[in-house]
């Protein structure tokens, strides 16, 4: 059972989003840790 066609483009769409999603969170956290850090500082 291998994947061919249509179904194996699903898969690696839904695999590049979901990296996508993830890169997209990691870099969403460090621009909040960075931006407390700087309101702190500021403050």
């Amino acid at each position: 059972m291998r994947l061919i066609g249509t179904e194996s483009v699903a898969v690696a769409r839904l695999v590049c989003l979901g990296f996508m999603l993830l890169f997209l969170g990691f870099v969403w956290m460090m621009a909040w840790a960075v931006w407390s850090d700087f309101q702190r500082g500021m403050l």
